[in-house]
Formats: structure tokens, C-alpha cells, sequence
């Protein structure tokens, strides 16, 4: 017997997941502290945990999660306190057991109490000196690998550790009504199966079936030609409840899927008789929304059209035995309404819906009505991982439905901020430089450290050089006064450091150059008075709207007069009360503060510009 739905996922959206959360989460996370005391013994870790992987072990039907740890163990022996550096790697196993969420939404989670987890190997070693032989095997031992291995089961089972779950809430109702769950694992891909069986239905497979069918996408899902149905039973639901408020009865209602659309029909009754109808929904991945052009207007207005990746639904071919008033109204008002009121959204909203969680990021949700935008991205937080999720396939035959989803994550370099040209006007002002560390670094790892390097690159010199830990220390601070160049180079290298092993992260560089003093009145800004028009759209029937113009009043950015951009020397009808400035209003030391302020052309080289031209 076949599934009512199947879900692939490659095992590289798994890893992309885990490392972006790690990425955007929080540090207080990244610990791990649990006593592993017993037994008469005393085992307190204090251990830092890296960046997690995973691992599709399709030999062993298992799911393997990597984490990197190190720091120190306090080990209690014989009344003995021994402070252990160790780092190593759990290597950790989890059974593939999955079930819906009781929750009633349609992620489907890792059951806590049928999964299996098993710490099965610990591999680690001592970093501290003078460790009596006994203790360093107990800590990088069986021993340990044995009581850590309790705990997490123990805080699994009550909740303080939250298993992997797989969103499939684009499969829609199919997911969260499902019966139950099975999965395999194969090399390189987790598979899910999904059983829904009542009334009208029996669809349940075999797990030993189940086969990576994905193709060129990272996740995709199949519903059964039988449990299309159940699919689209927002559609159903939201016609049962147009047809009574229009105070009618459905009578039947049927969905098949066909090659390129869903062909559905049914029956209405009403006092006044029976209307039998069908039409087919038909989906369509690019929308495109038409321009406008307002010309009797004060300043005639034009808006372009556009065409951009979007799931959407058309309904065609509608037919009916009878030609009924109430059947014509029912059908623009309620039909129509379900269409255009976001039946693409179900989809496309539920595929990104756990990307918030699933990769620590936010994703900016469609309008109730508005086509929903097939490409999602997700905003991280600074430094950490953005991901990028498309519904790249959305097929409709008559074996059923597929739908393939790509994931692309996208960490953020390591980052050096602080000005590359800097006017002898600023010479006795302090300079600051920061650096923002790569994603998968966490700034509170107790094993991070940080080197700052000032060079004098006039006389091929160093003039400071300053190794530390990195905690508060991710800043560099200098004066060009105090020494006699007119070249320096900030450099930043960041490390970590186990015993006597050393592993390079980034290392980022600045040149610094002191051009000659800033000519007078070398910054401009200028107050700005002009109107914006006011056009809107209606996304749901993609209708322009003219309401008038608004008088505004603003600043502009900042703007140097000596290197200035087309704004500077453009006419200026609009402008009053301009400021000249001999120097920017604000210390140097908080130059990243104000950058929103600056003119990202003058001062940057464009928007995308990272260190400024003063």
C-alpha cells in the first residue's frame, strides 16, 4: 500500500539547519555544565560546545550528530579536586523515530520517548598539564562518555533537550492529520512516510520502501493521488462555510489531482433546487502584476509591471447543469473569495513557517491575499547565517502532487569595521576597530583569542602588538598623533587556543592612510522639501490606486563636497537651510554608530561598502 505522503530531506538542509541555529542563537546555549557526579565520584564539566554537525548513516538507519566540546572538567577523586582541559567530539545516535506534533500543527518531531540515543563514541583529549594518568582516563574514557550519555537521555525525556523536527506543513493538512510517521535513513537523506487512514482512506506504506526522491531539490514531498483530498481540505472547509452563509448545503464535494490541475466537483442544494458543478484549479508559478498609468493627475504617474516567482491559483473551466442567480453569486463570492484569500499561501506560507526555528532567522510573511512569493530569505542577526528557501517545483499529475523546496545558508565572513581614509583634520582623535567575528564563532568560547597588530607601514614598523583573550576584546582603539606615519595597518587575527594547540579562524586587515587636512566647509547636508506620491495596490486583485501627494520634509545624509556624489551637485530647487560642516558631529570612536546618517556613496563606495572614506 502507498503513503498518503512522503517527505525527502537531504542530509545537507539538516547540517544547514543545525549550524544556523547554532550561528543565531543564543550563547547561553552553547554551554554545557550538567553534573555528571555519582557513584562516589565527582564530575563537574565546564565544557564549550562548537559547532554541531549531522551525519544520514543509511548503513545503520541512523541520524549522527557531531559535537565538538572542550574546556574543563573539575574531576573529584579519593577527596582530590583535579581541574582537567580537555577537548574531544561526542559522537551521538539517534534512531529515526518521528511522529506528529501534538501540538496540532503540521511539523512532524522526533519522538522523545520511541527514539533511541546512544553517545557512542567519545573521542577527546587532555589539554592541561600534570594530570595524573587514572583521572585523564576517566575523562576522555568510557566513564565519561557513559554519564553523559544519561544525562541527555534524561533531559530529553523531560524536555530540557528539544529533538529535530521537519517542518511539512506544505504538504498541508496531510501532515497534522496523519496517522502516524515512519522514517528510514539512507546515505545522505532523511525519508518520512506518512500513514492517514479513516473512513474514505487507506493509505499506508511500507518503510523499507521509502527511496530519496528528491532529484535535484534539497527537500521535496509527495501526496498520493488519494490523499489530494485531504490536501486541499482548507478548500473544502472554506466552501462548506461559504455555501451556508449564502444559506445553501453542500452536498458532495470531490477533488482529483490531474496533469496540471486539480479537477473539482460537487453539488450545492438550496430551497430553490440543486446546481451540480466542476471547475479545475489550476496552479501557476509567476505572477505577474499589470502597470498603471495616472494621467489626469497634477504630474502624470506611471507604475511598471513586474512578473516575480510566485504560487498562485486560477480557476477554469467552470460548468454547471443549471444557469442559477444564487449559483453565480455563490461562485464569484465564495469560490472566488477562497482563491484570491490565500489558498497559495497555505503552501508556500507553510513551507517557510518553521524557518524561524528551524534556522534561527526571521522571514517576512505574505499578505492574506497577495500571490506568495516562492523565494524566502531569512534575516539573521548580525554575523550569524542567512538562508535562503525556494519553492522550486509545484507539479500536479495524476499519480498526485510534488512539491521540491531548495535551501541555501549563507554564513557571514568575519567583518573588520573602522575608517581606510582618515583627514589629518581627525589626526589627534581616537580611531576605533572592530571585528566581527565569522558565524560559527560564538565571542563568549573561553578559548578565543584575539591578536591586534598596529602597523607602521610608512617605515615597515610594528608599533603595537597586543595578544589576549577575545571577551571584550574584539575592539582596537589608536591615536595617529601619537605616532610619525601617515600608512598604518590595523590587523586583527583571531584564534583558538587548546593547550598547545592552535586553530587560525580569520585574520582581517585595514590600511589605514592619513590624506591632508580637510578643505573648509568639507561636509554638507541640507533639510529637503518635496512630494511623494501616493500609490497603492490591492495584492488580491493586483489593483492600482492614486490617492494624492504628501508634502515631506526631511535631512539628508551627510555628504563630503571634496569627493561628493551626484546628490551634492544636483539642482537644488527642493533644498533650504543647508549645514556646512568643517567636521562630522560626532567622535570618530562611534563612527559605526551614525553610518545610517552618512551618504553610503560619499563616504563607502556604495551600499555595500564596509569601512569608510573620510
Amino acid at each position: 500500500m502507498p503513503f498518503a505522503g512522503a517527505i525527502t530531506v537531504r542530509e545537507h538542509v539538516l547540517r544547514t539547519a543545525l549550524q544556523s541555529a547554532y550561528a543565531n542563537g543564543s550563547d547561553a546555549s552553547k554551554r554545557f555544565t550538567q553534573d555528571l557526579s555519582g557513584d562516589g565520584l565527582g564530575v563537574q564539566p565546564d565544557l564549550f560546545l562548537g559547532p554541531p554537525d549531522i551525519d544520514c548513516e543509511g548503513a545503520t538507519n541512523l541520524l549522527v550528530a557531531l559535537m565538538p566540546m572542550w574546556g574543563h572538567v573539575t574531576v573529584v577523586k579519593d577527596q582530590v579536586s583535579h581541574v582537567v582541559g580537555v577537548t574531544g567530539q561526542m559522537e551521538m545516535t539517534l534512531t529515526p523515530e518521528f511522529r506528529t506534533d501534538p501540538s496540532g500543527s503540521s511539523s512532524l518531531v522526533m519522538n522523545q520517548v520511541g527514539t533511541v540515543i546512544t553517545a557512542r563514541r567519545w573521542t577527546a583529549r587532555v589539554t592541561s598539564t600534570g594530570t595524573p594518568p587514572d583521572v585523564a582516563a576517566l575523562v576522555t574514557g568510557e566513564e565519561f562518555r557513559r554519564r553523559f550519555e544519561r544525562t541527555f537521555r534524561q533531559g530529553v525525556a523531560f524536555g530540557q533537550v528539544t529533538l529535530p523536527s521537519i517542518d511539512a506543513s506544505f504538504l498541508g493538512p496531510v501532515a497534522s492529520k496523519a496517522n502516524s510517521v515512519l522514517a528510514r535513513v539512507r546515505s545522505g537523506a532523511l525519508l518520512l512516510g506518512l500513514n492517514y487512514v479513516d473512513a474514505t482512506h487507506s493509505l499506508t506504506g511500507d518503510p523499507e520502501t521509502l527511496q530519496d526522491f528528491a532529484g535535484s531539490n534539497d527537500v521535496a514531498g509527495t501526496v498520493h493521488a488519494g490523499a489530494v483530498d485531504v490536501m486541499l481540505d482548507e478548500l473544502h472547509t472554506r466552501l462548506v462555510e461559504g455555501v451556508e452563509d449564502e444559506g445553501a448545503t453542500l452536498k458532495s464535494f470531490n477533488v482529483k489531482a490531474r496533469n496540471g490541475f486539480f479537477y473539482v466537483s460537487g453539488a450545492v442544494s438550496k430551497s430553490s433546487g440543486t446546481v451540480k458543478f466542476s471547475f479545475r484549479v489550476v496552479p501557476s508559478m509567476f505572477h505577474t502584476r499589470p502597470g498603471a498609468y495616472f494621467q489626469w493627475v497634477h504630474k502624470p504617474r506611471r507604475v511598471h509591471s513586474r512578473t516575480w516567482p510566485a504560487l498562485g491559483f486560477r480557476i477554469d473551466g467552470v460548468e454547471t447543469d443549471v444557469d442559477r442567480a444564487w449559483w453565480v453569486i455563490l461562485f464569484g463570492e465564495v469560490i472566488g473569495g477562497i482563491l484570491t484569500g490565500g489558498l497559495s499561501i497555505l503552501y508556500v506560507e507553510g513551507m517557510v513557517s518553521a524557518a524561524a526555528n528551524s534556522f534561527g532567522g526571521r522571514i517576512k510573511a505574505a499578505k492574506t491575499g497577495a500571490p506568495a512569493a516562492r523565494i524566502r530569505r531569512t534575516i539573521p542577526p548580525p554575523g550569524g547565517v542567512a538562508v535562503r528557501i525556494g519553492l522550486d517545483q509545484f507539479d500536479v499529475t495524476e499519480s498526485g502532487v510534488f512539491v521540491g523546496v531548495s535551501v541555501q545558508g549563507k554564513p557571514s565572513p568575519a567583518v573588520l569595521y573602522g575608517p581606510t581614509t582618515v583627514p589629518a583634520t581627525y589626526s589627534g582623535d581616537v580611531l576605533r576597530y572592530m571585528l566581527r567575528p565569522p558565524s560559527a564563532v560564538a565571542t563568549n568560547d573561553p578559548a578565543l583569542r584575539v591578536r591586534w597588530t598596529l602597523e607602521d607601514r610608512t617605515n615597515n614598523a610594528v608599533l603595537h602588538d597586543e595578544d589576549g583573550p577575545a571577551s571584550g576584546r574584539l575592539r582596537f582603539e589608536f591615536r595617529p598623533a601619537s605616532f610619525p606615519a601617515t600608512d598604518f595597518g590595523v590587523v586583527a587575527r583571531l584564534y583558538r587556543q587548546l593547550g598547545v594547540e592552535v586553530s587560525d579562524l580569520a585574520t582581517e586587515s585595514v590600511n589605514v592612510h592619513m590624506r591632508p587636512a580637510l578643505p573648509p566647509k568639507a561636509y554638507v547636508r541640507w533639510r529637503w522639501q518635496g512630494s511623494n506620491p501616493q500609490i497603492t495596490v490591492d495584492e488580491a486583485t493586483d489593483t492600482w490606486s492614486y490617492t494624492g501627494d504628501v508634502r515631506v520634509n526631511r535631512y539628508s545624509e551627510w555628504h563630503r563636497t571634496d569627493a561628493p556624489c551626484r546628490a551634492v551637485n544636483a539642482p537644488a530647487r527642493f533644498r533650504y537651510d543647508l549645514e556646512e560642516a568643517d567636521r562630522l558631529p560626532f567622535s570618530l570612536k562611534v563612527l559605526e554608530n551614525h553610518r545610517k546618517g552618512l551618504c553610503p556613496y560619499c563616504f563607502y563606495g556604495g551600499p555595500a561598502g564596509v569601512n569608510a572614506n573620510l
